[in-house]
């Protein structure tokens, strides 16, 4: 966050996704988690102030704001700039991160959406997303401290209304407008539903106060008319007027691309390469263009900037496949190429016939040709074939070019090739020299029958082992030869590459004077994703397949239908496993034949269509509906070798008289489904049963499957378990949001390994029968019962108070012997004094109000892991730290001296807090420790202090801004990371030869002249002041990234970057390679 002075200087790139997260954290910007939305409009609640919204959290414990931890967190994809985050549940995966800003009215003064009209339009929109994202709104009134603030909270609030436009005018933000008032239908219905007053900061009073809605000061102003709002919409228009933008492009065009020296561009396509190259021409400075797209698509992009009229061109990429290369040197073999002096290759590996491809091509030219490997020593490396196969859909291209033709010389274009006629015929076999050879006749061209056409006999080889004779004569083309060896092998003639005396044939020039020694080979390569998808293009247009086509559809492993266009009339291969329709598709399924070898079926968002007298193939395992689905499952019927079905949010059908497969393991409802279940047959085999957020049904009677293992119940349902019969194979039991039961007289099974409760059970423990086999009991936010008297299993291993209000004694609590995580809330705050911890402990931690003294108390041996949270701000004197803890972490408010503290000798990781800015001079750190992170106001100088030998990670926060001068840094550190006022020169400072990444903060400024970086460094980041020349600076050979902030405007002419690095972050842009 940057102080005040600081922020009158600060500026934010519009197209640096750095640029954009640095200013939410300069200027405490708290984005809204979408899932606290859902939840909220699904409560009925109003939308809270910032002030609220700090403490407010989501069913499963995430809080409601997403926290600066988390937008450090943040990936950003230096070749598209998408952002994404790690989700650690239900299974650990990457997914991506949307950021939306909503323009929206304030319908009155004291709260902006007091009907809940505006959360649920956002609610509604949005909430698709959550399948496979994640969304982080920014909304003024719950993002932004509202009246009345304190000191710290007013600064922040006029920092971030200083750049505010930043919120609604960046690249990386999605604008969203809300210009409706609320409806007076809308306004009637949240009345009669919800009461008519709402919780809001009422001046007169001075405080948080229930006041009638018709007591607000009410705005009914339109959208239009709002200064705000305008200024919302213009600045969001500088991206969105598309219109406007397209009439603007014709008049701007060549000014701009006379001027670009760098382009990326991403998900190239057909359409988008007939673009480039027509607007190629037109940028005469181009020095860099940076492509993602298919290999197909990729490689015809260099093609296009050759023929632009550069002369001398450097390609990086990672791999070369065969085909690739061959294909560029057919390309490039164009008379429109005739002017290429020069083609340097830079790649991990190249395969052979591929170099010979380029070598003859470029030697026919009498050009210069360099390929560079990562070991140049090694020479050539040869490959075998490597075909590609659909699934690589996406390469990455660096294209440098450092010398042009004028533009006037450059050619208007190629001619037209006139088409040839062939006379068609089978292939003859004709006794050849003996063993297993046979010689063929190829059938001749129409020119054959000219005097000067010899035959001649040509031996062919497969690298498969068979062969075989041809005979050829001098007008035939290597096509015409690979057409006939295709009719013959079975595959299509597009996947052959035919070679001679390990040379590349050029299969549109006569082929007898390419052939050496009188003998072929052809290998089959793959055809890739680029011909796949035009096969598919063609199946799904109708138009007839050639085998080529057929080869090309066999190669797909999964398809995916993004349009909303009708499949009725086409033939999808049977051989499909996986068939997936996009959020657009809505089309009935009547008349369409799904492959028969299906074992995967996904529907996207928008689908709603009946299924009545769809055949569903009889191999599906997997059947997933989208958000909208809500049609009647009766008389369909599912397969019985299905083994998930899932429903989405909007499913709420009767599943009376449904048959479901008997094969079930796993059945999820969504959101809105709450059916009774009575008379319902669950599967005998069903082992996860999961019910959505509105799910509130009486189970009483219900037969739960006896192999059932997981059952969880979402937010809505609360009701009594009483009489209910759980499976006892169960292991996994969850609850939601507003589940409050009392447990007494119910049989938990024995099984059961992990119970969960939600934010609003708040029931006593006492007379419950805990099962011996639980594993892990995890409490919500109200949980705040005492434990006394509970017999907690002696199996358990993981106790969590995981919400805020569970502030109970421990005193008289047996603690299992087994316990090895033990996790307190954020309002626990109780003496551990007496408390017996158990021996077997490794993880303790407290929450924010815990600032009890550790005084006397007994950590356990075995403990590895003690985190504090926000308050506590205790002297350590004293306090006898387990010897084997590994990981001590300190919360916001420490900051005691460490002097006459010791620390474990097994300490690892050593983590201080927001306050802590106390001298480490004389204190004697571990041996062991790995890790060392200072939080924001530590700034004392490292001169007296000894840093542990062992020492990999060492991290300082904001304000350490002290020279590293005499500083002998651990030899064997692998990160240094220095924090936004760090601006120290580096002149005569030993950084350690181990080190990997070296991270600089926002105002480093320094040159690098004369700085010594390790050899080691994989990793090197400046932050947004930076802009010093790299002139003479010798960048590490082992070095994979290289990012610039906002402010770095330096030539990069001249300076020669490491062959190694992988990906280059700079204001201009980013590229990046596999």
């Amino acid at each position: 966050m940057a102080s005040s002075s600081a922020a009158e200087e600060t500026s934010y790139d519009l197209s640096v996704p750095e640029a954009l997260l640095g200013f939410l954290e300069d200027a405490g910007i708290r984005l809204v988690r979408l899932e606290y939305l859902v939840e909220l409009s699904a409560s009925g609640r109003p939308l809270p102030r910032r002030q609220e919204a700090e403490n407010e959290k989501t069913s499963s414990g995430a809080p409601a704001l997403v926290e600066s931890s988390e937008l450090k967190e943040v990936r950003i994809d230096p070749n598209t700039a998408h952002m994404s985050v790690m989700l650690r549940h239900p299974v650990p995966r990457r997914v991506q991160v949307h950021l939306v800003s909503i323009s929206h009215m304030w319908e009155s003064m004291q709260h902006p959406d007091p009907w809940r009209f505006q959360l649920d339009a956002i609610v509604e929109d949005f909430r698709p997303r959550l399948l496979d994202s994640v969304v982080w709104i920014f909304y003024d009134f719950v993002s932004l401290h509202q009246y009345t603030r304190n000191e710290e909270q007013e600064m922040l609030f006029r920092r971030a209304l200083r750049d505010i436009f930043v919120m609604y005018s960046h690249d990386a933000m999605e604008v969203h407008r809300i210009q409706t008032l609320t409806p007076e239908s809308v306004r009637e219905r949240c009345v009669a539903a919800h009461g008519s007053k709402i919780f809001v900061y009422w001046k007169e009073e001075q405080k948080m106060m229930d006041v009638c809605i018709s007591q607000l000061k009410l705005n009914g102003t339109p959208y239009e008319e709002r200064g705000w709002c305008r200024s919302e919409k213009e600045w969001s228009a500088l991206r969105e007027d598309s219109e406007k933008v397209f009439k603007l492009q014709a008049k701007v065009f060549h000014q701009k691309a006379e001027s670009t020296t760098n382009l990326l561009i991403e998900n190239l396509d057909d359409d988008k390469i007939a673009v480039l190259a027509a607007a190629l021409p037109s940028y005469t400075k181009l020095k860099e263009l940076v492509i993602m797209g298919s290999p197909e698509n990729a490689w015809k992009a260099d093609l296009a900037v050759v023929e632009s009229g550069a002369c001398n061109v450097e390609i990086a990429c990672e791999n070369v496949q065969d085909e690739d290369a061959i294909a560029l040197a057919a390309d490039l073999s164009k008379e429109r190429c005739n002017h290429l002096e020069r083609l340097h290759l830079k790649c991990e590996t190249i395969g052979e016939l591929g170099r010979q491809a380029l070598e003859q091509m470029m030697g026919h030219r009498r050009a210069s040709l360099v390929i560079t490997l990562p070991d140049c020593s090694l020479g050539y490396v040869a490959q075998g074939i490597e075909p590609a196969v659909a699934s690589e859909t996406c390469v990455t291209l660096r294209i440098l070019v450092f010398k042009r033709r004028p533009a006037e010389a450059v050619a208007a274009g190629p001619a037209q090739a006139g088409n040839k006629t062939y006379a068609s015929g089978l292939l003859e076999p004709h006794a050849s020299g003996g063993g297993a050879e046979r010689t063929l006749s190829v059938p001749q061209p129409a020119e054959a029958g000219r005097p000067d056409t010899a035959e001649q006999t040509v031996s062919v080889h497969c690298l498969a082992g068979s062969s075989f004779g041809l005979e050829v004569n001098s007008a035939q083309t290597g096509w015409d030869v690979a057409a006939h060896i295709a009719s013959r092998s079975g595959h299509p003639a597009e996947t052959l590459v035919l070679t001679s005396g390990g040379c590349v044939i050029e299969q549109r020039e006569r082929l007898l004077p390419q052939v050496q020694h009188g003998e072929i080979t052809y290998v089959v390569q793959g055809l890739g994703a680029g011909r796949a998808a035009t096969s598919w293009q063609r199946l799904l247009t109708n138009k007839t397949l050639s085998d080529t086509d057929v080869a090309a559809l066999r190669e797909t492993v999964s398809f995916t239908w993004n349009v909303d266009q009708s499949l009725k009339g086409i033939q999808l291969p049977s051989s499909r496993q996986s068939l997936t329709f996009g959020r657009s598709f809505n089309q009935s399924l009547e008349g369409i034949q799904l492959p028969s070898s299906l074992q995967s079926l996904t529907f996207g968002d928008k689908f709603n269509q009946s299924l009545e007298g769809i055949q569903l193939p009889s191999s599906l395992q997997s059947l997933t509906f989208g958000y909208l689905f809500n049609q009647s499952l009766e008389g369909i019927q599912l397969p019985s070798s299905l083994k998930s079905l899932t429903f989405g949010d909007k499913f709420n059908q009767s599943l009376e008289g449904i048959q479901l497969p008997s094969s079930l393991q796993s059945l999820t409802f969504g959101s809105d489904f709450n059916q009774s279940l009575e008379g319902i047959q669950l599967p005998s085999s069903l082992q996860s049963l999961t019910f959505g957020f509105h799910f509130s049904q009486i189970l009483e009677g219900i037969q739960l499957p006896r192999s059932l293992q997981s059952l969880t119940f979402g937010w809505d349902f609360n009701q009594s378990l009483g009489g209910i019969q759980l499976p006892r194979s169960l292991q996994s039991l969850t609850f939601g949001g507003k589940f409050n039961q009392s447990l007494e007289g119910i049989q938990l099974p024995r099984s059961l390994q992990s119970l969960t409760f939600g934010p609003w059970f708040n029931q006593s423990l006492a007379g419950i029968q805990l099962p011996s086999s639980l594993q892990s009991l995890t409490f919500g936010d109200k949980f705040n019962q005492s434990l006394e008297g509970i017999q907690l299993p002696s199996s358990l291993q993981s106790l969590t108070f995981g919400g805020s209000d569970f502030n109970q004694s421990l005193e008289g609590i047996q603690l299992p012997s087994s316990l090895q995580s033990l996790t307190f809330g954020f309002h626990f705050s109780q003496s551990l004094e007496g408390i017996q911890l158990p021996r077997s402990l490794q993880s303790l931690m407290f929450g924010g109000k815990f600032k009890q003294s550790l005084e006397g108390i007994q950590l356990p041996s075995s403990l590895q892991s003690l985190t504090f949270g926000y308050d506590l701000n205790q002297s350590f004197k004293g306090i006898a730290l387990p010897g084997s803890l590994q990981s001590l972490t300190f919360g916001y408010d420490f900051n005691q001296s460490l002097q006459g503290i010791q620390l474990p000798s097994s300490l690892q990781s050593l983590t201080f807090g927001y306050e802590f800015n106390q001298s480490l001079d004389g204190i004697q750190l571990p041996s062991s420790l790995q890790s060392l992170t200072f939080g924001w106001n530590f700034n004392r100088s490292l001169v007296r202090m000894q840093l542990p030998s062992s020492l990999q990670s060492l991290t300082f926060g904001h304000r350490f801004n002290q020279s590293l001068k005499g500083i002998q840094l651990p030899s064997s550190l692998q990160s240094l990371t220095f924090g936004y006022l760090f601006n120290q020169s580096l002149e005569g400072i030993q950084l350690p030869s181990s080190l990997n990444s070296l991270t600089f903060g926002d105002k480093f400024n320094k040159s690098l002249d004369g700085i010594q970086l390790p050899s080691s460094l994989q990793s090197l980041t400046f932050g947004e002041e930076f802009n010093r020349s790299l002139e003479g600076i010798q960048l590490p050979s082992s070095l994979q990234s290289l990012k610039f902030g906002a402010k770095f405007n330096q030539s990069l002419e001249g300076i020669q970057l490491p062959s190694s690095l992988k990906t280059f972050t700079s204001r201009a842009f980013c590229m990046g390679s596999a």
